[in-house]
């Protein structure tokens, strides 16, 4: 559980994670309040990509948990998360970059609580929102990266096989580009609502 101490930090702080698979047990927590001069980052040590794993985790427990300001995950994998992957509540000014983030029972991203200004940037999303797999009809399920109030950054990510939409576009002030989204349970085509592996010509690959 190495992750669970070692991603709080304070600002300014380093965080270098050694390559190698890390078996939560609990939540990791980042609620420090750090600044835009002095972030918190977390990254790999030695040019590996380090994987959380959260599948000895408690039922429906949300993996990555930031109510903090001013941090930066970069490059690593999380995954099997038994809830949310990134649950960010009031966090402000989060950035999450080059991760891996799959095999989540519900969304990769979901801010909320006055949460505003994430920048979510090169990442690769799949196989997350497992609470719909199978898939249903009717609605119900989370998207696999949702925004928040304000002022986001969501661009370069391949989000790809999820068991809900790809992206949740709401709040105002954003900036969402360049992403790759495909083979998302209930993308929208023409027609209605269109089922993962699907082809549609034009619809089967979705730039945002």
């Amino acid at each position: 559980a190495a992750g669970v101490e070692g991603m709080q930090g304070g600002a300014g702080d380093v965080v270098r994670v050694h390559g190698g698979t890390y078996f939560e047990t609990r939540a990791i927590g980042a609620d420090a309040a750090a600044t835009a001069g002095m972030p918190i980052v977390v990254e790999p040590a030695d040019g590996s990509r380090p994987v959380f794993d959260a599948s000895g985790m408690a039922s429906d427990s949300n993996f990555v948990r930031v109510g903090g300001s001013h941090y930066i995950f970069r490059g690593l994998e999380f995954r099997n998360a038994r809830r949310t992957t990134f649950s960010i509540w009031g966090g402000q000014d989060i950035t999450i970059e080059e991760c891996w983030i799959h095999h989540g029972v519900r969304g990769a991203l979901y801010p909320g609580n006055g949460a505003v200004r994430i920048r979510f940037v090169g990442n690769r999303v799949w196989r997350n929102v497992q609470v719909n797999n199978p898939p249903v009809e009717g609605g119900g399920w989370p998207s696999a990266v949702n925004l928040s109030d304000d002022g986001d950054v969501v661009t370069g990510n391949r989000i790809f096989e999820n068991f809900g939409e790809g992206i949740g576009l709401y709040g105002r002030h954003h900036v969402v580009r360049d992403n790759h989204v495909r083979d998302n349970w209930s993308v929208e085509a023409p027609g209605g609502k269109t089922p993962m592996k699907r082809e549609l010509p034009g619809q089967r690959l979705v730039r945002v």
